[in-house]
């Protein structure tokens, strides 16, 4: 019992890998990781400037804790601006 005490707590202080990058879980309150709005990935159409859904479940705001990382740009080898 109290080693599954721990494993919950320690659960909880990590954040939800579905919620990071989908912006929703499954689970819901029942999960037992964290669900911080501002940590969800940044919407890829906002970053285009094509996003129009007001429901959007991604973030809008670009914060650098939640900008994807390009893995190319990091080797030298992005093509992109």
């Amino acid at each position: 019992a109290r080693e599954k005490k721990k494993r919950a707590q320690k659960q909880s202080q990590q954040h939800c890998s579905f919620f990071v990058r989908l912006g929703k879980c499954a689970r819901g309150a029942e999960c037992p990781y964290m669900h911080d709005p501002s940590r969800v990935a940044v919407c890829r159409l906002f970053l285009n400037g094509d996003c129009q859904d007001p429901r959007c479940p991604f973030s809008h705001n670009l914060d650098p804790q939640n900008i994807p990382v390009c893995e190319h740009f990091l080797r030298g080898g992005c093509l992109r601006e």
